[in-house]
C-alpha cells in the first residue's frame, strides 16, 4: 500500500490556515481596541468630559463593551466553529481510509453516541483498532472544544438559550481553569483559552496523520 499524500497536503494546508486566521483575527483585535481606544481618550479631551459626566460614563461602557464583549464574540467564535469542523472532518477522513483498507462494513456514522467524540473514540478504538489519539490532555480540550462550539453554533454563545447540560459543563470547564467568561449574557472565550485549542487540535491532527502514514507504510501490498 502506498501513503494518501494528498490526505497529508490537505490537512497540512487546513492546519497552516487555521494558524494564521487565528493571528490574523487576534492582530484585527488589537488593532480594534488600539484605534477605539484611542478615539476615546481624543473625545473626552476634545469635549473635556471626566467621570462626573454621564457623557463619560456612556463612552466609556461603549468602549469596554465593544472590547470585551462584540470583539471576543464576533471574531474568535466562527474561528472555533472552524477549528472544530476541521478537526472533525479530518478525523471522518481518516476514519474512512482506514476502514476501507482493512475492508471493514462498519463506518463512523453506523456508531451510536451521544456526540462525535464520543462516536469517533467509540469506533477508532473498538472498529479500527487504531489509536485516535494519544495525549489525554490535547482530548480534553478537543471535548471543551466541542461544548463551545456547540454552544456557539446552535444559540451564538447566549446564556440563556444553551441548553442546561451544555451550559452547566461550559461553566464547570471555567472553573476548571479555562479561559472562558460570562458577560452581557454570553459566553466569552480569551484570548488564551483559543490558542490552546488551537494547539490542541493541531498537534492532534498532525500525530494522528504520522501514526495513520506509518500505518499504511507498513502494510504488506495485496
Amino acid at each position: 500500500m502506498t501513503f494518501d499524500f494528498r490526505l497529508l497536503v490537505d490537512i497540512s494546508i487546513e492546519i497552516y490556515a487555521l494558524k494564521s486566521h487565528f493571528d490574523t483575527i487576534e492582530k484585527q483585535i488589537d488593532y480594534i481596541e488600539t484605534h477605539d481606544r484611542e478615539i476615546v481618550e481624543k473625545t473626552i479631551e476634545e469635549e473635556e468630559l471626566n467621570s462626573d459626566t454621564p457623557e463619560w460614563h456612556e463612552l466609556v461602557q461603549e468602549y469596554e463593551h465593544k472590547v470585551h464583549v462584540e470583539l471576543p464574540r464576533f471574531f474568535r467564535n466562527p474561528f472555533l466553529v472552524s477549528l472544530y469542523s476541521t478537526y472533525e472532518t479530518a478525523i471522518i477522513e481518516i476514519a474512512g481510509k482506514i476502514q476501507k483498507k482493512k475492508e471493514l462494513k462498519l463506518s463512523i456514522k453506523d456508531i451510536n453516541a451521544r456526540s462525535f467524540l464520543e462516536q469517533a473514540k467509540k469506533y477508532y478504538k473498538h472498529v479500527l483498532d487504531f489509536p485516535l489519539f494519544e495525549d489525554n490532555n490535547n482530548w480534553a480540550k478537543i471535548r471543551v472544544l466541542s461544548d463551545l462550539r456547540n454552544a456557539i453554533s446552535h444559540t451564538n454563545g447566549r446564556l440563556d438559550l444553551i441548553k442546561e447540560g451544555l451550559r452547566n459543563d461550559i461553566k464547570s470547564h471555567s472553573n476548571n481553569g479555562y479561559s472562558i467568561s460570562f458577560t452581557a449574557n454570553y459566553m466569552l472565550v480569551e484570548k488564551e483559552l483559543a490558542e490552546e485549542l488551537l494547539n490542541a487540535v493541531v498537534d492532534s491532527l498532525e500525530k494522528l496523520v504520522a501514526r495513520y502514514k506509518s500505518w499504511d507504510t507498513s502494510q504488506k501490498p495485496t
